[in-house]
């Protein structure tokens, strides 16, 4: 089954059609509008040496090189609960934190480290983005003599939610939309029995008529083909019947002398 007959039958149970697609794309937007909005901020640290003398900070860089424990073990603190709650006392009574996520990551073949806060209230997200950092900050000064984390971007007040994406979601549901319409005008068309009559009587029309122009198109084109071959040997034999006469007339005729 071709797509012209695919869209025939479409056009031919539109109802089945529109309701396949009006239910899909009403449900999309619908469950999309439901999703609240995620938003993120987040902030990144070095971790560095801290200040000493030379065999120390080659000590120092070396391990941090040559290992990732270091690493792993600020990314292990900044995610953990206890600094989740202390940096929550810093925060204003007022700021609702329920249901935020405090992630972190070391970038793969750095000493960068990422602290990310996600919520549904970009202020509060924010507010505990920075939170999180200072204490992280704070922790690490009293945990290691030899290693200390130093801000490098501060967390930023998000401006845009990173999820649902909204667009995306709702540009699928509609072109999920297309097809179930297609298969409940199939399913009707599967269900509805033989054709009616008429719809053969309109099908044979319509088929007789494409039928009748091809033709008409077919026996224009011969006949325009043909005039221009008898225009051709007319041409040609005129050209003919002027040549020998020129022959003629140009010789000399002989001399009665000779």
């Amino acid at each position: 089954m071709d797509l012209y007959r695919y869209l025939q039958i479409m056009r031919r149970r539109w109802l089945f059609t529109a309701i396949g697609f009006l239910l899909t794309a009403g449900l999309t937007v619908a469950f999309v509008n439901e999703q609240p909005s995620v938003y993120e901020s987040t902030a990144t640290f070095v971790i560095r040496p801290r200040t000493m003398n030379a065999d120390d900070d080659l000590r120092a860089i070396d391990t941090l090189t040559r290992g990732i424990e270091v690493s792993s073990t600020f990314a292990t603190v900044a995610r953990s609960d206890l600094i989740k709650d202390r940096a929550k006392l810093r925060l204003d009574t007022f700021t609702a934190t329920s249901g935020m996520t405090v992630t972190s990551e070391v970038v793969t073949s750095t000493n960068i480290l990422e602290v990310s806060v996600t919520g549904g209230d970009p202020e509060a997200v924010h507010a505990l983005a920075t939170a999180v950092g200072d204490e992280t900050v704070a922790y690490v000064a009293n945990l290691q003599r030899v290693y200390e984390l130093q801000t490098l971007d501060a967390p930023r007040m998000p401006g845009r939610p990173v999820a649902p994406n909204r667009p995306l979601i709702i540009g699928t549901g509609i072109a999920l939309g297309v097809g179930v319409g297609m298969v409940f005008a199939l399913l009707a068309e599967g269900f509805a029995g033989p054709p009616s009559p008429r719809y053969l009587s309109d099908q044979l029309t319509e088929a007789l008529r494409d039928n009748r122009s091809a033709s008409y198109r077919r026996d224009n084109g011969r006949s325009r083909r043909k005039s221009r071959t008898t225009a051709g040997n007319g041409a040609g034999a005129a050209e003919g019947k002027r040549r020998p006469s020129t022959r003629r007339s140009g010789t000399p005729s002989a001399s009665p002398q000779e």
